[in-house]
């Protein structure tokens, strides 16, 4: 065996056994667990307003976890929500598309409502929150992202949620190949 193929084994097995290539699978929906509305706590939207999570109890919706200031993964998530508003609005299904912070220390409601302007994410049905580090915690597990700060980022997974009326984690787009029409396939069914 030569040299680069047994370096590239090497990482190979290293990636897999880190959990790095676990995304390359399809995606699943979440396990069963309690309900994204019944999950404490209170929230302050780009808006100022309090806000708790059982506030979308009822409808369906859209749910990830970024952060303003990062320039990869967030925008690839934000990208795959507008394509996945667009077939819901195709479809004429309405939905909330809510987006919780990762870094609840910058995403103020001014700097939300600056970000979204910027990107022209201005539907109504579009929420940015940010919460308490225990509540993004929380959120964080019941979506199954793995997040750190490392210097000034915070370093995470890319996970978008479909959440049925009562709550319930319906489907996942895990990985930036996956179609965000799944996400609206499982809500629409």
């Amino acid at each position: 065996m030569t040299a680069s193929r047994l370096t590239r084994r090497m990482v190979l097995g290293s990636l897999l056994s880190a959990g790095w290539l676990a995304h390359a699978a399809p995606s699943r929906p979440a396990v069963a667990g309690p309900a994204v509305w019944e999950l404490p706590g209170l929230w302050e939207d780009d808006q100022g307003q309090r806000v708790t999570l059982s506030d979308w109890a009822g409808r369906p919706a859209l749910l990830t976890m970024a952060y303003g200031s990062c320039r990869k993964i967030c925008s690839t998530s934000l990208r795959l929500l507008q394509q996945a508003q667009q077939e819901a609005d195709a479809r004429g299904l309405e939905l909330s598309v809510i987006v919780v912070s990762l870094d609840p220390r910058v995403d103020t409601p001014a700097s939300w409502r600056q970000f979204r302007a910027e990107r022209g994410l201005q539907r109504p049905n579009w929420h940015f929150l940010a919460g308490a580090p225990a509540q993004i915690r929380r959120v964080a597990g019941l979506l199954e992202m793995k997040y750190w700060v490392y210097d000034d980022h915070v370093l995470h997974d890319l996970r978008i949620a479909a959440v049925d009326a009562s709550g319930h984690i319906v489907a996942r787009v895990d990985w930036v190949d996956e179609p965000p029409r799944r996400l609206v396939d499982a809500l629409a069914s």
